[in-house]
């Protein structure tokens, strides 16, 4: 991708993506900001902080806590236990690993089954070894969630992102 625009002037590498966070205590839908493709960007060293513009931030139903529309959400990412790209031009930027295997995830509110990268020689019981992100990115994914939102939540995504330190376990599907 050229920085130049067809004037010969720089183009900002600045992209905007409609995303869905999940945290442990509520879901937020809103504009974030990448400084480039978006994929790389989650797992950029030095980032702590993710930025939701003109969010929409629903808590779980047993938090008691009310909807929320303000101007801008600042969420940790290390907190954020789900990541979803809502754009399917956002998703297109992502480029699948050449060998994956399907896994089933349990987090705290909910579970994942879906194609996890498999870099280098990583198995199954290492291959978390072998990614260096915050982020793992799981393909043809299906989301089963544990608790009740006000909201109609996804039940599948060609592309989630799950956060590595909310993995609770998990097991190898058997391919048919």
């Amino acid at each position: 991708m050229s920085l130049l625009s067809g004037r010969g002037e720089l183009k900002s590498p600045i992209q905007y993506h409609q995303i869905e966070v999940i945290t442990d205590v509520f879901w937020a839908k809103g504009e974030f900001e990448s400084l480039g493709v978006p994929h790389p960007y989650l797992n950029q060293d030095g980032l702590a902080i993710l930025a939701l513009n003109e969010p929409q931030i629903i808590p779980w139903s047993f938090t008691g806590l009310p909807t929320a529309t303000p101007t801008q959400l600042l969420v940790y990412r290390d907190e954020v236990q789900l990541l979803h790209f809502l754009q399917a031009e956002s998703n297109a930027q992502y480029k699948t690993p050449p060998r994956t295997r399907t896994l089933f995830f349990y987090f705290p509110l909910f579970v994942v089954q879906g194609q996890a990268p498999m870099f280098s020689e990583a198995n199954t019981k290492n291959f978390l070894d072998f990614w260096k992100g915050t982020f793992l990115p799981i393909t043809n994914a299906s989301i089963h969630f544990l608790t009740e939102s006000s909201i109609q939540l996804p039940n599948e995504a060609s592309l989630i992102y799950i956060n590595r330190q909310y993995i609770l376990g998990y097991f190898p599907v058997e391919e048919a």
